[in-house]
């Protein structure tokens, strides 16, 4: 798929060491970005494939910074972000937490469409099912 191909919202990631050597893959969405507030410092990871870090943005308007926390919350299964300073005001902590949200989740889903990439192949992805128990019991 060559840029042309692509549609709103989708990024390519280039040279990879596959048969192909570029992928597109969906970003995370411009509408869900804070308004009035800027990324400036993205410090996320993935630990054994969940995310750990931290986003610190800038208020565009007033200079204020806040550091929004990313992680995985391994008893609840799900992504969490919350602004560490608890004495932001709560709308501007509900703003910056659903963007963080957005972002960190887009990383998550790019490493998963990369990994589909890289293991797509019928007798990979099998063993990719069969690590993650999505194969069916045989003798039910």
């Amino acid at each position: 798929m060559d840029e042309d191909e692509r549609v709103d919202g989708q990024h390519l990631v280039e040279n990879l060491a596959l048969s192909r050597s570029s992928l597109v893959v969906w970003g995370a969405p411009e509408e869900r970005h804070a308004r009035g507030w800027a990324l400036t410092e993205a410090d996320v990871v993935l630990d054994s494939g969940r995310p750990f870090g931290s986003l610190l943005y800038r208020e565009v308007h007033g200079g204020r910074t806040e550091r929004v926390a990313v992680r995985w919350n391994n008893v609840e299964e799900q992504l969490h972000c919350f602004v560490v300073n608890r004495k932001a005001p709560e709308e501007d902590r509900r703003r910056l937490e659903l963007d963080a949200r957005s972002r960190a989740a887009a990383f998550m889903a790019i490493h998963a469409e990369l990994g589909v990439a890289v293991s797509g192949h019928r007798v990979a992805s099998s063993g990719v099912r069969a690590a993650a128990h999505l194969l069916p019991a045989a003798d039910i």
